[in-house]
């Protein structure tokens, strides 16, 4: 049960540590993620192709703000908001991580059916009844606060030359200014979107 870690750490995350900082793949993140379960883990390519799904939309298509449920088969563990950008922390056991404000931890309360992907976008007309009531109270009882900091105040990157710490530098430099931008376009469109703010 991984929910223990996420809780206590404000930040909802998934396995596949063997995939590596998912930031430092190539363009077409999808495909090399796909390519990398094939490889190690997966002979099904339906299943390699269903899990690669789920990993890049936690990666890449999730935005701060969307709304999230941590489940445990049908058993719901908490409900939260996104609140940052992607972050690979190799010091956990699911390394792949996104900060998350968790508003309502442990409902006691289960799903009609397991969940059976590890991250999947769900219709808000399709969310259970209970679930919407418990969001609608929290945020009527909840007062407007500023939105909490993205990303810490320091941080230390290392690690031997070309493993990409220029290049991460750079893209938390854009994502502060422009949270959406990086997402899902090569390094170069980065790097140029960074020099163009530099100049501003």
């Amino acid at each position: 049960d991984i929910w223990p870690e996420m809780k206590s750490n404000g930040h909802a995350s998934i396995g596949w540590p063997y995939l590596g900082d998912l930031r430092a793949y190539d363009s077409n993140t999808k495909e090399a993620i796909y390519n990398e379960l094939l490889r190690i883990q997966y002979n099904n390519k339906s299943t390699a192709s269903a899990k690669s799904n789920d990993i890049y939309k936690f990666f890449s298509e999730a935005k701060n703000g969307d709304i999230v449920i941590a489940c445990n088969g049908e058993e719901v563990k908490a409900i939260g908001q996104l609140t940052g950008s992607y972050v690979y922390n190799d010091a956990f056991e699911f390394p792949h991580i996104r900060l998350t404000n968790w508003f309502i931890e442990e409902p006691r309360m289960k799903l009609k059916e397991k969940v059976r992907s590890t991250f999947r976008e769900v219709e808000f007309g399709k969310v259970p009844d209970e679930i919407k009531r418990m969001m609608q109270e929290k945020v009527a009882e909840t007062p407007a606060n500023p939105a909490s900091p993205q990303y810490a105040k320091n941080q230390i990157l290392f690690g031997p030359p070309g493993t990409g710490k220029t290049y991460q530098t750079i893209r938390q430099a854009v994502d502060i200014i422009q949270p959406s931008f990086a997402e899902g376009r090569s390094r170069a469109a980065v790097k140029t979107e960074f020099e163009r703010l530099e100049q501003e």
